[in-house]
């Protein structure tokens, strides 16, 4: 009897066990199917890899030692202080060698066309097709992003206020050429101008949304613009705001692991104070009117921002703020940063401190930037080319 219930027993656990087993794989199976959504699927890949950043004794300093993230998607939003961001991480890529998604001249990836695969550069593709850093000019499609970035990968992108954006797009992108009058005039006749078709193809009203994907045939359906933010939340893991530069960036090294040393950075790309046009309270409103979905997208995403930092803790932010702004003053007066003479309309930057790679690279321009990056992964990429080719060869010999 003692035997028959040993076996009994052993073939209980071992059906619990493999029904538990069983149901879990097909679990995975249905969550991976086409109907799934990538967003929360990438959401739970990454919360597998998430630590926390601090303890209960946080603010006294005791912080928990936790991995670096490497990997991160920056959806580069037009006018939105963007290059400052994309700055950042491509000094942080190329002192860790990582490799960069890039094109094969310029710094565009599509735009106004989806962003797809094979716009990377055939000379830089890695062999593995899989890259760390995706911080160039693109029109964001998910799909095609998951399949060049690791599964891991933090989605971030960065929202400016509609009225200050617009401003800001009229007038460097010369709209004024266009409707043949400059933006005051357009907003006190606003009604009886005829929308053109965007600059360019890419340049126009509710330039955010475009730049993030949405369809622009959906730009004045309020049910499609509320479907389709609820999706961009679950898709990123942070959103930050151009008007709150320090607290965003602090955010961005919370949610990386990284000392707040490594988002020091000069305002890059940003317009003289001669060449912006102040808008009144009623222009504002007609701006945000006139841009319906930049307007809901920033509104819900700026909530979210102040939510973020209370998480965060708002004392905490003072701290950290504090820090930051005194490392970036250092970095300033380390590599003896001057405005450069320019008749551009946006201000440049120019080092002395010309031995301090960092420096150089703080103030290249995003053109001369990308051009090295390319010619360093292409040189990388046709090396470990030369290696995968080595080794597929079944001759032992030498030619």
């Amino acid at each position: 009897m003692r035997y028959l219930y040993g076996n009994l027993t052993f073939i209980v656990i071992s059906v619990v066990f493999f029904t538990v087993y069983f149901t879990r794989f097909l679990d995975e199976r249905t969550s991976s199917s086409s109907g799934a959504d990538p967003g929360k699927q990438r959401k739970r890949i990454l919360d597998q890899h998430d630590f926390p950043t601090s303890n209960k004794g946080s603010e006294a300093g005791q912080e928990i030692r936790t991995k670096e993230r490497k990997d991160i998607f920056f959806l580069k939003t037009h006018k939105c202080g963007s290059s400052t961001v994309q700055n950042i991480l491509m000094r942080y890529g190329l002192n860790e060698g990582l490799d960069f998604v890039l094109p094969e001249r310029g710094n565009y990836l599509g735009s106004p066309t989806f962003f797809i695969p094979t716009m990377i550069g055939k000379s830089i593709r890695t062999p593995n097709r899989v890259y760390n850093i995706f911080t160039h000019h693109n029109r964001f499609n998910h799909t095609s992003t998951m399949k060049v970035m690791s599964r891991n990968s933090v989605y971030v992108t960065i929202l400016r206020k509609p009225a200050e954006l617009y401003e800001s797009l009229y007038n460097y992108y010369n709209f004024e050429k266009r409707y043949h009058m400059n933006l005051t005039t357009f907003l006190e006749n606003y009604s009886t101008v005829e929308r053109f078709k965007r600059g360019g193809s890419k340049f126009g009203y509710n330039q955010m949304c475009f730049d993030l994907g949405l369809n622009e045939k959906q730009f004045d359906s309020n049910g499609k613009i509320k479907q389709w933010i609820h999706e961009i939340d679950r898709t990123f893991d942070l959103v930050l705001m151009t008007e709150y530069m320090e607290e965003s960036l602090i955010l961005l090294a919370d949610l990386m692991k990284w000392p707040l040393k490594r988002v020091v950075f000069l305002k890059l790309n940003e317009r003289k104070s001669t060449n912006k046009l102040a808008l009144s309270a009623a222009q504002r409103k007609i701006v945000r009117k006139l841009n319906k979905c930049d307007t809901k997208l920033h509104d819900y995403f700026f909530k979210k921002f102040k939510q973020r930092i209370r998480s965060f803790g708002v004392e905490r932010m003072n701290t950290k703020l504090r820090e930051f702004i005194r490392l970036n003053d250092e970095f300033s007066r380390e590599c003896d940063v001057k405005v450069a003479e320019s008749k551009l309309s946006t201000v440049r930057y120019q080092t002395t401190n010309t031995l301090d790679s960092e420096c150089v690279h703080a103030v290249s321009s995003e053109l001369v930037f990308t051009s090295l990056l390319r010619n360093i992964q292409r040189q990388r990429v046709t090396k470990l080319r030369s290696l995968k080719n080595l080794m597929k060869n079944t001759n032992d010999k030498a030619a």
